[in-house]
């Protein structure tokens, strides 16, 4: 998987607030954790930012 530069992260994420997606994203890693006991090493905008770049969900990016 790709890592992806700061303001990468922050523009994408900017977007999604904009268009109030974050929150939808937010609640999938939440969710995953919960359900599946699935850890991210990602930060939660860095997983965030690629599930979006790569039109995905959290989960599916194992």
């Amino acid at each position: 998987m790709e890592r992806l530069d700061k303001k990468e992260i922050n523009n994408i994420i900017d977007k999604l607030k904009r268009d109030g997606l974050y929150e939808k994203f937010v609640e999938m890693i939440n969710d995953d954790f919960e359900n599946h006991h699935i850890v991210y090493k990602l930060d939660s905008d860095e997983m965030i930012a690629l599930a979006y770049k790569n039109n995905t969900i959290p989960f599916k990016m194992q």
